[in-house]
């Protein structure tokens, strides 16, 4: 084993036993057990969580109209890289003429 191998290793299992440490550090005694204040917190985050995900309520339907009306009006990303949209590489066909 070189000295850079070793230093490699070193310093490797010395940064997995910090993270270990800390990591274990946020959590409640090894018993299992929560205390009431522990309990409290997740119940607070719970709730804030189940708040902020709460459904925007559109519509299958809705989001394919707006598919269809982006399409037609050349809306939609030509290719990933440069950001481009199908108007803008075609300017002529849009918006398409069978399109509201």
């Amino acid at each position: 084993m070189t000295y850079d191998s070793f230093l490699r290793n070193a310093l490797i299992s010395t940064l997995l036993a910090a993270s270990a440490a800390s990591w274990a550090a946020g959590f409640p005694a090894a018993s299992g057990e929560f205390s009431a204040a522990d309990q409290a917190t997740v119940a607070t985050q719970a709730n804030r969580t189940s708040q902020a995900v709460a459904p925007q309520g559109r519509t299958r339907a809705e989001v394919l109209a707006e598919l269809e009306q982006a399409r037609c009006r050349g809306d939609l990303p030509f290719d990933g890289e440069t950001g481009r949209t199908y108007r803008e590489v075609f300017p002529g066909r849009y918006p398409l003429p069978h399109c509201r």
